[in-house]
């Protein structure tokens, strides 16, 4: 295989910067309109930060020379989705940040504001990455004008996923697990539909045999299909084996395992 413009490490990092954006738009979401999921707006506020920053650790990776970041930051192009996308991250970090401090600080006035201010960034965060690889015409599969919107709703299902995983940890939000996983569900199900109509308006993309069946079977069946039904049909799931506590823990690391696995094959797979 010739050599990657992008790799694994930058797989790794589009997955956790849209799992902090789906993280941060949960948290937001909890505190102020699905009031009853409030219990875990903490909670997904601190995975949105650290997931963000495990994710800049892997963009700097990739850099080769990360001490020499800064300079991004003085010598950007206006007509770049990368300069663009720096300051973004930059800002949404920041945001983050000052969000989580003034919920721990129990200001409820302030933590709103910057909450909301949050929003673009974290739905920025969520697509640029898609819009950086559209700025190569010659790829096919990445030339898609559903690919922001498979990302989005990729960084909502693994946001949502990796807090089912940290509320399943606490007594506290252990109750709210099962219906934030009937979200999550839904969120799987809308990804795995813009799939389809992917596939079906577009045909079977041309790659090579190892994607394909990465396609069929890590992203479309095991990474969704089999968490929908987990999800979605638990209670007449009800056996021995659902009574286990890792049970519960399957259905959203599948979940995690279908959208890393959406990101790879577009990433590497459009590049083979």
């Amino acid at each position: 295989m010739h050599e990657l413009a992008f790799n694994w490490v930058v797989v790794t990092y589009f997955f956790l910067g849209g799992m902090s954006a789906g993280s941060f738009l949960l948290s937001v979401a909890a505190n102020y309109w699905l009031t009853d999921y409030k219990p875990i707006a903490k909670k997904a506020a601190i995975a949105s930060f650290v997931s963000l920053a495990l994710g800049l650790i892997f963009l700097l990776a990739d850099l080769g020379q990360p001490l020499r970041a800064w300079r991004l930051f003085f010598a950007g192009n206006p007509t770049s989705i990368i300069s663009w996308g720096t300051w973004i991250l930059l800002i949404m970090s920041v945001v983050c940040l000052v969000y989580i401090w003034f919920l721990h600080k129990g200001d409820d006035k302030k933590a709103k504001l910057s909450g909301y201010v949050g929003i673009p960034f974290a739905i920025l965060t969520a697509v640029y990455t898609a819009f950086i690889l559209s700025g190569s015409p010659a790829v096919e599969l990445w030339n898609s004008s559903l690919l922001p919107i498979l990302f989005f709703t990729g960084g909502l299902i693994s946001g949502g996923a990796l807090i089912m995983l940290i509320s399943m940890m606490s007594e506290s939000t252990k109750p709210l697990v099962p219906k934030l996983g009937k979200i999550v569900a839904v969120l799987v199900i809308v990804e795995f539909g813009l799939m389809m109509i992917e596939l079906v308006q577009g045909g079977q993309p041309d790659l090579p045999t190892v994607y394909i069946v990465l396609l069929w079977v890590l992203e479309l069946f095991i990474g969704s299909v089999v968490p929908v039904v987990i999800l979605l049909f638990y209670n007449r799931l009800s056996t021995k084996l659902t009574s286990k506590p890792y049970f519960n823990a399957i259905a959203p690391i599948l979940a995690l395992v279908g959208i890393y696995t959406m990101r790879y094959i577009v990433v590497i797979g459009g590049q083979a």
